[in-house]
């Protein structure tokens, strides 16, 4: 359990590196130097860019971690697998890029992408040993790069730069820090299972990565890119804390890939009502400061947000209680569960947010976020339940 602890502190420390910088530093800064619509088109690139290399990176990164047994003697299958989605990746953002930016700022956030993507799978590799400490470092580095490139952001007004050095310092440590063969098209006996577990993974994580940065994209398309940059400023704060929190899901899995658990639904319980605690903390937390943080960091908005931040951080909270449960769901349910509930919850928000905005705006979009992930949580609870009860989960059920 110490140890447990410790892990987590560390991931969390190293989550927050990134995040304090990127979020609390850079694009505060960004937001002084842009207008209102520049920033608005930055924050929805960002999402886009996010979404991509989370699709790619977290499906791979998870997948080699449950599967580690079999790839501790077996090598291959994962850079073929990998290097295919990047180039699929790369396409598909360009496309997306084609009408929103400059020839030169397409050409570095394709390359940022390249790099996130190749990040976000690495790490897995500092999971299995449970050496949290390394991704603390790695973290350090790219919190580095993101300060090197603010600098040159003051001297050639290019965003994606800051982006790039950041992933160029990331890519670096990785690289002397892992020391690996590369088995870029080497294929094992288990390619075509796991071929079939990353499409699933895959299609149920297409959902999952909508749902992180939907609220933009149903903002962006409904309402118009400067009311993007309002939503995030006004739930800045909730994302911050989900984005530092979730990183303990990730030691919870790897945990949980380590050890033996002997009453699978007892865990379940625990982990739904510490989750429920600890999401009040955090929302209790936010509505004391938020209004003192939010008008030093982003003062020239404060006025437009200050009557969503409230609702809008509860909505980021309650998602953030969703995954922590569906850290379980990710281990021991089967992974065509994870398409039901985050198809489930897509189609909720989407329809939910398409109406009220019509009606009220941006806070009948707020509104759509509230009930959304109330449904979420109860989706991932009774699924679970379910499976449990009728002996469709990856484990022998246990006795209660």
């Amino acid at each position: 359990m110490k140890k447990f602890i410790s892990d987590s502190i560390l991931n969390i420390i190293a989550t927050l590196l990134v995040t304090i910088s990127l979020q609390l530093i850079v694009l505060p800064i960004t937001s002084d130097y842009e207008t209102n619509l520049e920033f608005g088109n930055i924050i929805s690139i960002l999402a886009i860019l996010n979404s991509i290399s989370s699709l790619i990176g977290s499906s791979l990164n998870n997948l080699r971690l449950i599967n580690n047994d079999f790839y501790k003697e077996n090598k291959g299958d994962f850079g073929y697998i990998l290097t295919v989605s990047i180039i699929i990746g790369s396409i598909l953002f360009s496309l997306i890029l084609f009408s929103m930016v400059d020839y030169i700022d397409h050409i570095i956030y394709l390359a940022v992408l390249i790099l996130m993507s190749l990040r976000i799978y690495l790490i897995v590799y500092f999971r299995i040993n449970l050496s949290f400490l390394n991704i603390l470092k790695h973290s350090f580095m790219l919190s580095l790069g993101y300060g090197i490139g603010t600098l040159i952001y003051f001297e050639f007004q290019i965003f994606p730069l800051i982006l790039l050095i950041g992933e160029f310092f990331s890519i670096l440590y990785l690289y002397f820090k892992l020391n690996m063969k590369v088995f870029l098209f080497e294929k094992t006996s288990n390619f075509r299972n796991l071929k079939k577990e990353y499409l699933n993974l895959s299609f149920s994580n297409i959902a999952n990565v909508i749902s992180m940065y939907l609220d933009r994209y149903l903002v962006l398309v409904m309402l118009g890119a400067q009311y993007v940059g309002y939503y995030f400023v006004a739930s800045v704060l909730g994302k911050l804390m989900a984005t530092v929190s979730i990183p303990i899901s990730g030691v919870i899995l790897a945990y949980l890939n380590s050890s033996k658990v002997k009453n699978h639904i007892k865990l379940f319980n625990k982990m739904f009502l510490l989750s429920i605690g600890f999401g009040c903390i955090v929302f209790l937390s936010l509505y004391i400061v938020s209004p003192y943080i939010i008008n030093i960091l982003y003062s020239k908005s404060w006025e437009s947000v200050k009557s969503y931040y409230n609702l809008a951080n509860l909505g980021v909270i309650l998602y953030l209680i969703g995954t922590f449960m569906n850290t379980y769901c990710i281990k021991f349910l089967k992974m065509n569960r994870q398409i039901v509930i985050q198809y489930c919850y897509v189609i909720v928000l989407v329809l939910l947010g398409v109406v009220l905005m019509r009606k009220n705006g941006l806070q009948g979009f707020i509104n759509a976020t509230l009930i959304a992930n109330i449904v979420r949580i109860c989706i991932i609870y009774f699924v679970t339940y379910f499976d449990y009860y009728k002996g469709n989960m990856k484990v022998v059920k246990d006795d209660l």
